[in-house]
């Protein structure tokens, strides 16, 4: 489509969601968010969404919490969805808290 224009605008941040509640900042993963945010360009969100992601990577299959006769693993996905700060350092940030800890 010849001479056709799509323009895409940025969301405001009236739309952004306001700062993370602190019961989503609990125990030790809000504590690991808490000292990396400081030091990171990434969101909060995305700190602790891939913390949470990794560290159910590392248990693998063999971390569950039983309700009833289902067994719930930790094996977790996320899609983070917003504007790009800086390419990949909240999982970078993650990672290297991750690999610090098995040390």
């Amino acid at each position: 489509m010849t001479g056709d224009v799509i323009v895409l605008r940025e969301p405001s941040d009236a739309l952004w969601p306001g700062a993370l509640d602190d019961a989503a900042l609990h125990g030790v993963v809000g504590e690991l968010v808490r000292a990396i945010e400081p030091h990171s360009e990434s969101d909060p969100v995305a700190i602790l969404a891939q913390s949470m992601i990794v560290f159910g990577s590392m248990l693998g299959r063999f971390g569950y919490y039983q309700v009833e006769a289902t067994r719930h693993h930790t094996n977790e996905f996320a899609l983070l969805v917003g504007r790009v700060r800086d390419t990949d350092t909240d999982a970078a940030d993650a990672d290297r808290q991750d690999k610090a800890a098995c040390d």
